[in-house]
């Protein structure tokens, strides 16, 4: 990470290769991290609902999904700004472990994303104009308008949240935001969620789902997430050429990736 860091910072990485670092990323780690649900669920609902316990899970799962991708046609601000909630709250939940602090908590999940936001209002503003239908411009406008509140916001939550962090976090902290500062939106995320974040709940699972040798357990985990994993690529590859004459394809990518994530999130 640091050397990509200072790689930026001599010279801009080419938004090409921000979106083949993101989609490659997905692929390996981001979306299996999540495509591998139903095992945490099996425990809770095959006691309950016997043999039928994985199609009952597959029908929530894609009703949930579903609802999301409504809401979000429906109402694309208002759900914009609850999947940033539930980021910050999925993230913290996920990175602090538990019995953290709330306040270390709150810290952890709002750092990868209050980054970008201060540090790229203008790439950032980009990203969430292609989510809510508004205009490069006015998303822009908003985040640099409000860019002493959410910074004044932040420096609250960290001079709550620090105080109570393990010091090995400290470092963990420090690089997300530095990252999120120094990179583009789409590679900090990049670099956050699909070599940080999914990768430390990949390895909780494969602990917790099995006792095999290392090598059988994560060859094991690939093949239960597979399926999610086709799936929602499958449903990207659908939603792109859908979107791409009116978002373009910037937009279009922009759409079917955090909408697609968020659509897998909720659930």
């Amino acid at each position: 990470m640091a050397a990509v860091v200072l790689g930026t910072a001599v010279s801009p990485i080419p938004q090409g290769v921000q979106w083949a670092v993101l989609l490659v990323g997905l692929l390996a780690t981001g979306v299996p991290h999540g495509g591998a649900d139903h095992l945490a669920a099996r425990p809770w609902l095959r006691p309950r609902l016997g043999s039928a316990w994985l199609q009952a899970f597959l029908v929530a799962y894609i009703t949930l999904a579903a609802m999301v991708l409504a809401g979000w046609l429906a109402a694309p601000i208002t759900a914009l700004v609850a999947f940033l909630a539930l980021s910050v709250w999925h993230f913290g939940k996920g990175d602090a472990g538990p019995g953290t602090h709330p306040a270390s908590a709150l810290l952890h999940g709002i750092t990868p994303l209050i980054g970008p936001i201060l540090g790229y209002p203008e790439a950032t503003g980009t990203l969430f104009a292609a989510l809510t239908g508004v205009s490069a411009a006015e998303a822009e406008g908003f985040l640099e308008s409000n860019r002493m509140v959410l910074g004044g916001g932040f420096a609250v939550v960290l001079a709550l949240g620090l105080p109570r962090l393990q010091k090995s976090d400290w470092i963990e902290v420090a690089l997300l935001l530095t990252s999120g500062f120094l990179l583009p939106p789409l590679l900090s995320f990049a670099l956050y969620f699909c070599l940080w974040h999914a990768p430390r709940h990949v390895l909780h699972e494969i602990r917790t789902e099995s006792t095999q040798h290392a090598g059988q357990a994560i060859r094991s985990f690939a093949r239960a997430a597979a399926p999610a994993t086709l799936g929602a690529l499958f449903a990207g590859i659908l939603g792109w050429p859908l979107w791409q004459p009116e978002w373009g394809q910037t937009g279009a990518a922009t759409r079917a990736v955090f909408i697609g994530l968020a659509a897998l999130t909720v659930p």
